[in-house]
């Protein structure tokens, strides 16, 4: 169908809709399966189609002169309604698997030690859309001598993209960790366990293409995090390949086992941790005019003055996080070896409110390979009852900046303000 109404030709359409399928059951009374199924529909109102046109064409330029080329990539936009749709269908297996030790030392203090796995995998199926028999995919040229040319889709300008071009048919693999510890609580006055979290995940997990002509396996991707201390988070994680490179750096389809008799190459891993503090600040009570006598907090205010008594509500939080970060990307060709890029990140932050209408946030970056500060931030913010006022500082580094605002808190008098700012661009 070509629509010729001068309204459809000025504007562009698409329409999509989705259809999931999923179901649950138990196989054997140990393995859970979810196989699931996706359809996408999409109508589009116009398509792009790209061609080369051996002709003479001329480009005109500013100043009245121009140009003349021979050969060019033209576009035309035709009109009509084309739906495009894929599917996809995806079946995971998975179970749990429990270990217990017992340890023999230290009995009193350590009840049981848990080691929980969980296996996965699951098979993923998507035809390959882009074959001639769907036509969603074409192919331009850019030269008249050019024999290869570009592959493109005529339908990947309505928004909701197009389906994938490429079969995939593969196997995920992957394998999940929780290590946790029952121990002896002595807060208790009578005998009561309490448990750790030594290890609260770790996984492992990589994938197979069954549909690809070479290199099947897909990098290892690894990844933890565990928590110390009930305020300080650990992250970890990283990548390895199973493939050797050529001289150039380059992974090719040679397996490392084969050619170095090694398992696997890193190319990259990370790690960061993180500590949190915060605290609330309690009402502290003066004496008051009698020798002795406390006033009850509690029936007071969380600010103010009264007589010889002050009460002072004071909150802040302070944040600290480490980053470490590794790559091996660059290639020595002389050594056969990746030079390995190292970068370490020290962030700081928190809050402060001093009162109840006083609240202060800072922000703070340290580059530890550059010995740098990273454009540290400073705000401030003051409820002026039924005014406000807040303030933004950058003092130093690339965006160095700030700005100050003052305004009615009323939505009713919304742009009632007086506001001033200077950006880096000033």
């Amino acid at each position: 169908m070509v629509f010729n109404h001068p309204l459809a030709l000025n504007f562009s359409n698409a329409f999509k809709h989705s259809i999931p399928v999923s179901t649950s059951f138990t196989l054997l009374k140990y393995f859970q399966v979810s196989p699931s199924f996706n359809y996408t529909g999409r109508v589009y109102t116009e398509a792009e189609y790209k061609y080369w046109r051996n002709s003479l064409f001329y480009t005109p330029k500013a100043d009245g002169t121009g140009t003349y080329t021979y050969g060019k990539v033209l576009t035309d936009t035709i009109a009509g309604l084309s739906y495009v749709h894929d599917w996809s269908f995806s079946t995971p297996l998975s179970t749990t698997l429990y270990g217990f030790y017992y340890p023999l030392l230290f009995k009193k203090n350590i009840q049981a030690i848990r080691h929980v796995v969980t296996p996965s995998i699951s098979f993923n199926y998507t035809p390959d859309f882009g074959t001639a028999k769907w036509g969603y995919y074409d192919r331009y040229y850019n030269s008249a001598a050019d024999t290869v040319g570009v592959i493109y889709s005529p339908y990947n300008i309505g928004g909701y993209g197009v389906p994938p071009n490429g079969k995939n048919g593969s196997l995920s693999f992957s394998i999940g960790n929780n290590l946790e510890m029952k121990v002896l609580n002595r807060k208790d006055t009578v005998e009561s366990y309490r448990k750790i979290k030594i290890l609260e995940s770790f996984s492992i997990g990589t994938s197979y293409n069954l549909a690809a002509d070479s290199m099947r396996l897909a990098p290892v991707s690894i990844s933890g995090r565990t928590t110390l201390f009930e305020n300080m988070g650990i992250n970890f994680g990283g990548t390895l390949t199973p493939y050797d490179v050529n001289e150039s750096g380059r992974e090719i389809n040679r397996m490392l086992i084969n050619s170095q008799q090694k398992l696997l190459r890193m190319k990259n891993f990370y790690l960061s941790t993180g500590i949190n503090l915060t605290s609330k600040g309690k009402a502290t009570a003066k004496t008051s005019g009698k020798a002795g006598e406390k006033v009850q907090p509690e029936v007071r205010p969380s600010w103010g003055i009264y007589d010889d008594y002050e009460v002072f509500d004071a909150t802040w939080s302070f944040r600290a996080d480490y980053s470490f970060n590794i790559d091996f990307l660059t290639y020595n060709r002389e050594t056969k070896q990746f030079t390995p890029t190292i970068r370490q990140d020290l962030r700081f932050g928190g809050n402060f409110a001093p009162t109840k209408n006083w609240r202060i946030n800072y922000q703070l970056a340290y580059d530890i390979k550059t010995n740098t500060f990273q454009s540290p931030q400073l705000s401030f913010y003051r409820d002026l009852h039924c005014w406000e006022a807040s303030m933004s500082v950058i003092p130093f580094g690339t965006l160095k900046s700030y700005s100050f605002r003052i305004n009615i808190k009323s939505a009713l008098f919304q742009g009632v303000e007086y506001k001033k700012d200077r950006t880096r661009y000033d």
